[in-house]
């Protein structure tokens, strides 16, 4: 058929009503949506992975060199390798009757560039003041505005001293667990500690204590398109 009657073919299919024109596939103009590797070309874009080769192509035909490769391996590499954050922070005399409670043992920030998936485990050793008891409750709290305010990332578990009062070096600890927490692309997040007295008390302040925070957060494979919520552009 000569080139003219194609081009004129193409042009009138793409005119009819009902036909639509393939949708790119992560933003790669030469891979369609539709085609099976698809899924892949996406997850590998959205964790950079792959930049593609130039504007919107992907070049899904074409060679990979020894120097693409290692380049590929090495992103790949990084996008699944755990990030931590941890703290480590002692005190003296610390006011836990405040409401709604101290953030304690902040643990760093973190913006992921992919979906990622956090898991954290905290500790606290808490020391009361002479003649009175440790009886606060600790939970797990996350920040996304940047530590103005803190929401509850887990149950919250109680300290208490038993006995009721107790003098001046007796310690009470517990361990708190955060649940698998699910991670936005772009959205910057702060671990911590929030303990909360449980009941008010004359005497507002534990002697000393000691807090832990580990918070590991990882790759997440979401079972559906686009594999990411952050929108990237082509390349």
């Amino acid at each position: 058929m000569p080139r003219f009657l194609c081009t004129l073919a193409v042009a009138l299919a793409c005119a009819l009503p009902g036909v639509a024109a393939a949708a790119p596939c992560a933003g790669f103009a030469d891979v369609e949506d539709s085609d099976p590797f698809c899924p892949s070309v996406e997850w590998m874009k959205n964790r950079a992975v792959t930049t593609g080769c130039g504007g919107p192509s992907y070049c899904p035909a074409a060679a990979v060199s020894r120097l693409q490769m290692a380049a590929f391996l090495n992103r790949f590499a990084n996008a699944l390798t755990p990030v931590y954050l941890g703290s480590n922070v002692s005190w003296s005399a610390v006011n836990d009757n405040l409401t709604p409670g101290v953030i304690a043992c902040p643990a760093g920030s973190y913006t992921p560039a992919f979906v990622g998936r956090a898991h954290g485990v905290a500790m606290i050793s808490a020391t009361p003041a002479a003649n009175d008891a440790v009886d606060v409750a600790v939970e797990f709290a996350v920040s996304t505005d940047n530590g103005v305010t803190y929401l509850a990332a887990s149950p919250r578990q109680t300290v208490t001293s038993s006995g009721g009062a107790v003098s001046t070096g007796r310690t009470a600890s517990v361990a708190v667990l955060m649940p698998p927490t699910d991670l936005v692309p772009g959205t910057g997040y702060r671990f911590a500690l929030r303990i909360i007295r449980a009941a008010a008390s004359a005497t507002t302040a534990d002697a000393s204590g000691v807090c832990q925070v580990h918070v590991l957060i990882e790759n997440r494979n979401p079972a559906t398109s686009p594999l990411e919520v952050a929108a990237r552009g082509p390349g």
